[in-house]
């Protein structure tokens, strides 16, 4: 295995030869060897030992390609659960503690099992641990209105715990994306899965009691963002991408690292009349809060920078084959993924990513756009490109590296190459 991000291109010196836009062999080696990588660190959580192995190896690999580094830090919420479960009569299950996580402490709370599926499912909520059904959906934010609107009546009702059942593709639990600022409710909360939760809906008709038990160690920790510059005569290009996230995260963050490590290798070459900032934000799953302080307090001024690439999640994601509740893997990338650029750029982006199914549809952008790319675009840089996408994986704990592929970023790696010569 490389030690750090390979690529087939060769090291600038007198002579060398432009680097292609396509992927050769070599290239396709290197994207194998990051997403590798990647999967070694196994737990990609904001400040936690994967995330800052992560941003150690990123740091090594721009150094290694002449960027000057250096680390933005930042505090970031945690939580390293010891125990987290839903108990109710026999039936016993795994829950992931939603962040900002409220612990129960090793006892937990206790109350009679309520189910809500609908608005009005659970006339007196007071005391009770709630077990929400909600709709089938890819989500990711707690801060999504339709699921703000639905919690807050029975937070506000007095329930003592709220347990998510998230129903989607993969029928695994779904971590959700948080504020970093704080419990968004004063009631413990957790998420589980449609298969675990499963029995506790024959328990609650029986008016069982149950206890939900979400005890560890919580505060805040550090992490840092990683940036990357080369400073030279010419325009500014800035190229980010998400590195933490609640899990292995392979589908999700796997293509946005390996498109980085092989544009770090590529760009100096390719652009060599170009100054350029490469960042790889840690505390994405907090609200982009690592984005939040690279935008706010250490980026280009928007008025220096001639363009900036954003590569979000899961822009080249295996696709799957749904078959009940069995997802079988396919050789293609999951089309539920989207290219979104300001309004100039579009014409371009539908040339240069014609045929790539989700994103030869480039969308003009929006400052209300989602994750990270909308920091940047509320920032009022004036010449943006962003990727991301929700895989049937997204935000699950089984999103290992076999979520994606280098045969599946290749082609996306080809049309930013691409993208960058012709806008350059």
């Amino acid at each position: 295995m490389a030690a750090g991000c390979a690529s087939s291109l060769t090291e600038p010196g007198a002579g060398r030869p432009l680097p292609a836009s396509t992927t050769g062999a070599d290239d396709m080696q290197a994207l194998a060897d990051s997403l590798e990588r990647l999967a070694g660190f196994e737990d990609l959580r904001a400040g936690g030992p994967g995330d800052i192995a992560c941003g150690e190896w990123l740091e090594s690999h721009l150094a290694q390609q002449g960027f000057a580094t250096k680390r933005q830090p930042f505090m970031t919420p945690f939580f390293e659960q010891t125990t987290a479960l839903l108990r109710a009569g026999e039936a016993e299950a795994p829950v992931f503690a939603q962040g900002v996580v409220v612990p129960t402490g090793p006892d937990g709370v206790n109350g009679p099992l309520r189910v809500w599926r609908a608005p009005g499912d659970v006339p007196d909520a007071s005391g009770a641990i709630v077990l929400m059904s909600l709709p089938p959906a890819r989500y990711s934010q707690l801060a999504h209105p339709a699921l703000k609107a639905a919690i807050q009546p029975l937070s506000e009702a007095g329930a003592a715990a709220i347990v998510l059942v998230t129903n989607g593709p993969s029928h695994e639990r779904i971590a959700l994306n948080a504020d970093p600022n704080g419990p968004a409710w004063p009631q413990p909360m957790a998420v589980i899965g449609p298969r675990d939760a499963e029995p506790f809906y024959e328990i609650a008709r029986s008016g069982a009691q149950a206890t939900l038990i979400t005890d560890g160690a919580c505060g805040n920790r550090p992490a840092f963002n990683l940036i990357g510059e080369i400073n030279r005569p010419g325009p500014r290009i800035v190229i980010s991408t998400p590195r933490s996230g609640w899990g292995p995260c392979m589908g999700e963050r796997g293509p946005g690292i390996a498109v980085f490590c092989a544009l770090a290798k590529w760009l100096p070459l390719a652009l060599a009349d170009h100054a350029l900032t490469f960042v790889a934000n840690s505390g994405h799953e907090y609200d982009n809060l690592g984005s939040h302080h690279f935008v706010s307090e250490a980026a280009p001024p928007p008025d220096e920078a001639k363009l900036w690439l954003h590569l979000g999640a899961g822009f080249a994601a295996r696709d799957q084959h749904e078959l009940g509740t069995r997802l079988l893997p396919l050789k293609s990338s999951d089309p539920q993924r989207f290219l979104i650029a300001s309004a100039p750029l579009v014409p371009t982006l539908q040339e240069t990513f014609a045929g790539l199914p989700g994103l030869e549809v480039p969308y003009p952008a929006q400052a209300s756009a989602a994750g990270e790319l909308g920091e940047i675009l509320s920032a009022g840089f004036p010449s943006v490109i962003g990727m991301l996408g929700a895989h049937r994986f997204h935000h699950a704990p089984n999103d290992t590296i076999d979520k994606t592929g280098p045969e599946l970023v290749a082609p996306v790696l080809d049309a930013v190459r691409s993208t960058l010569l012709r806008l350059a």
